[in-house]
């Protein structure tokens, strides 16, 4: 039985280097028969020009096929699968090609077609100037990391990032308004998980300025974006102010927390905060916001904008970005009629147009010739009851003078002017307050003294002048954030 098992074995052996044989045979046969194939061809298949019976450089005819643009590849001198290059069509345009084309105003964004592109942080349009204007010492826009008045970016306590497990930090800072794509806004990342019980709030740096005196300035608002289906699990439809004292290491032992309900999903929501609670507190130099909930586990994205403290001192204004004012009617009047039916190029006032620097702002026309002698001033529409005037009244209004403006007979003047319509002679009784512009080519704050109007209860219209009266000559200003409020 053992020399058969031997016998065996060996048999098997031979029949397994048999078929080794064979299959590196027939290997080497095919690699011949592609060789053969290669060596058949025309040497001139392989000197880099189109000559015998090629119909491409050292393809078709007795050469190898040439490239084609309906072959599914892209080969040859396409620049995409068959299109492009000299030889096929050219490929189609589209919005994420990484070429500035198919109308686009930039790659791959704006244009009659694509996305509009998002304005660049610089250019970026502030709603609020009135805030501004009043030198309001918080407002946060959130465009870009610091576009704050007195309010500073930068906390370690929102360095919530994918070292700590997010996906995102807390907050990002000039990102595409998911209404109009060509607003910046912020952000704001609820991070999935355990990590996000301690960085829920986003908190603006210590106040630099000492601590906050709520006394006069305690009412607050913010705009957030909810997208839809973003209150799910444990995340609410809250949004808090946390008012904190960093130097207390126990600070949420002392802070104070404003709430507010959200109620709105896929539009913009402004939700305002009483912080009358906060009037005499001096322990308080840092400020969060917090969407969302606290102690939470499920991620959620928001987006912020506009947070400022309002002051409930302001009793008129207008920001002259569209036909109407907040508190103060921008309706026309008559008087405000000068068009080209009475010589004029321009209507005294134009609403909404490109602000010099950045922003929607409003373009003020002193028409040429004598017709502009009865047309000096832009006037508001006559208010409903007469206007009184309390004890410190005073006003600011946001002038940009352009370079060679002041020339001929228009004066670096801007004039405020209370009118009493129902007197058919208003001039008779009206009260001009003066102020004096003392820049080009930037915007001037221009701050009036009321006084003068305290205690009359004739005035009913506001007229706004700039560059002086009884002029000829023309000047264009452009005008925004006009507003009335009572001082300290």
């Amino acid at each position: 039985m053992k020399p058969f098992r031997i016998m065996k074995n060996t048999i098997t052996k031979i029949k397994y280097a048999f078929a080794v044989i064979l299959l590196v045979g027939a290997m080497g046969l095919m690699q011949s028969c592609v060789d053969d194939d290669i060596n058949k061809l025309p040497e001139t298949c392989f000197d880099g020009a189109m000559n015998g019976i090629e119909t491409g450089v050292d393809c078709g005819g007795d050469c190898q096929p040439c490239a084609t643009c309906d072959d599914g590849i892209q080969n040859g001198n396409e620049t995409g699968v068959d299109c492009g290059g000299p030889d096929c069509d050219a490929c189609p345009e589209t919005c994420d090609d990484g070429i500035k084309n198919n109308g686009e105003t930039e790659v791959d964004c704006g244009g009659p077609n694509c996305e509009p592109c998002a304005v660049a942080v610089d250019q970026a349009i502030v709603s609020y100037h009135n805030y501004m204007a009043l030198g309001n010492p918080m407002f946060h826009t959130f465009e870009s990391e610091d576009t704050s008045v007195g309010v500073i970016d930068g906390d370690p306590g929102n360095n919530v990032n994918v070292d700590q497990g997010a996906a995102l930090p807390m907050m990002t800072f000039g990102v595409a308004d998911p209404v109009d794509a060509t607003r910046m806004v912020g952000r704001y990342n609820r991070p999935e998980g355990l990590i996000s019980d301690g960085f829920s709030d986003y908190k603006f740096a210590i106040s630099e300025t000492g601590k906050y005196n709520f006394d006069n300035l305690n009412q607050f608002e913010v705009s957030v974006f909810t997208p839809s289906e973003v209150i799910t699990g444990d995340v609410t439809a809250q949004v808090e102010l946390i008012f904190l004292d960093r130097d207390n290491p126990a600070f949420w032992e002392t802070w104070t927390i404003l709430s507010g309900v959200l109620t709105k999903t896929g539009e913009w929501e402004t939700i305002m905060f009483d912080g009358s609670s906060l009037v005499g507190k001096t322990d308080y130099d840092q400020i969060a916001i917090r969407i969302g909930g606290s102690n939470h586990q499920t991620g959620a994205t928001f987006f912020v904008k506009d947070f400022a403290v309002v002051s409930q001192d302001v009793f008129m204004q207008a920001l002259f970005n569209n036909d109407m004012g907040y508190n103060l009617d921008l309706t026309s009047d008559p008087g405000n009629n000068v068009d080209v039916d009475q010589g004029a190029a321009l209507p005294m006032m134009s609403f909404g147009v490109a602000g010099p620097k950045e922003g929607i702002v409003s373009r003020y026309n002193r028409p040429e010739g004598l017709i502009s002698d009865g047309f000096s001033d832009y006037k508001f529409g006559v208010n409903d009851a007469k206007y009184n005037f309390e004890s410190g009244t005073n006003f600011v209004i946001e002038v940009f003078t352009p370079e060679g403006t002041i020339h001929g007979d228009v004066t670096p003047t801007v004039e405020l002017i209370f009118l009493d319509k129902s007197n058919s002679a208003f001039w008779e009784t009206w009260t001009i307050l003066t102020g004096v512009l003392t820049k080009t080519g930037e915007w001037e704050t221009i701050q009036f003294d009321g006084t003068p109007v305290v205690g009359t209860s004739i005035y009913d219209q506001i007229g706004i002048r700039l560059g002086g009266s009884n002029h000829q000559d023309a000047a264009t200003f452009y005008v925004r954030s006009f507003n009335g409020f009572v001082s300290k």
